[in-house]
């Protein structure tokens, strides 16, 4: 029964073009694909232009470039993972992106993406300080990795009011819970991994703010 699934669901995927992976071969019909992984970076990103219904894009090489024009073409696109291809901006014309994976302190652009509903920054700023001044309405999870140089998170009133989660993983110089937490009302799970000693401490300390500021979270997972 697992043998006929799996070739049913094989042949619907080949249909419907549900998957394309380029590597420099030709791509048959790519055009019409739905979820696009390129594995090398022998190409002309111009020659993806033609993918009217892209949902997915995942970039697994390095010195892959976008124009800024060229992600604007993909009016359908919903999940962008571009760890490692250099963009100059995000397009204001990407509204509709649901998941966010970035390498690249481009915070400014992204804050009034009206889907955006996971944001993932892996190593994505160099600075000291992080200040979220708004946007983000329909933000239900962040996810703030290796902030080796984060001493400071703000955000700002009204900024992410539907986040549901919040992680902050391996950002060790960060002594204190982010500016504004307390005024994540509906936020319901808080997670910390490999955070400073005095951030944990802070949280435990009956007596500290930052424990005054989490007891409207009812799920706290220290890593």
């Amino acid at each position: 029964m697992h043998d006929v699934l799996r070739e049913l669901a094989l042949s619907i995927s080949e249909r419907e073009i549900f998957c394309t992976v380029y590597d420099a071969r030709l791509v048959t019909e790519a055009s019409k694909a739905r979820r696009f992984s390129i594995l090398t970076a022998n190409g002309d990103s111009e020659s993806y232009r033609g993918m009217s219904q892209l949902r997915s894009l995942f970039v697994f090489v390095k010195h892959v470039c976008f124009p800024n024009t060229l992600l604007s073409k993909f009016k359908l696109l919903r999940v962008l993972d571009l760890e490692d291809a250099r963009i100059e901006k995000l397009s204001d014309g990407l509204e509709t992106l649901f998941n966010l994976r970035l390498e690249e302190d481009i915070l400014h652009h992204i804050a009034d993406l009206s889907h955006l509903g996971n944001l993932d920054l892996d190593n994505a700023f160099v600075g000291e300080e992080l200040h979220f001044s708004g946007g983000f309405l329909k933000l239900r999870s962040l996810w703030l990795s290796n902030f080796l140089q984060l001493r400071l998170i703000t955000i700002d009133k009204g900024t992410m009011p539907n986040i549901q989660l919040l992680c902050l993983a391996s950002c060790k110089a960060l002594n204190a819970l982010p500016q504004g937490i307390e005024s994540l009302a509906i936020l319901q799970t808080l997670l910390l991994s490999s955070s400073s000693s005095r951030l944990v401490g802070s949280i435990n300390d009956k007596e500290s703010k930052d424990h005054s500021k989490v007891q409207h979270i009812p799920n706290i997972e220290i890593l």
